[in-house]
């Protein structure tokens, strides 16, 4: 029974290693055009070093969102006038107290 299934199994995946030679031989593939095409490859590799570029250069700035939401979230009254009626200290204690609710 064993036998049966790892032969039934080596058979599977023989189909599919042809299948994956078949598109890698295509003419005019894009499996073949990055294993062939160095100019393809380069450009990848320089879009990938540009994302990686871009994702540390995006830390700080969503670092920085994140303070700027937080003091917002803390006191309203920067964004408008009606926290120049009622100004908040920025305690979530106090809020609670005022308005009954919970986060």
């Amino acid at each position: 029974m064993r036998l049966d299934q790892s032969l039934a199994n080596l058979e599977s995946i023989t189909g599919e290693l042809r299948e994956i030679a078949e598109l890698a031989g295509k003419d005019g593939g894009s499996f073949k055009r990055l294993l062939s095409d160095p100019q393809l490859y380069d450009n990848l590799e320089r879009s990938a070093l540009s994302m990686s570029v871009m994702m540390r250069n995006l830390e700080p700035v969503i670092r920085n969102l994140h303070i700027f939401t937080d003091k917002v979230a803390r006191h309203p009254e920067v964004l408008g006038v009606g926290g120049a009626l009622r100004p908040s200290s920025g305690l979530k204690d106090e809020e609670i107290r005022q308005t009954g609710f919970r986060e």
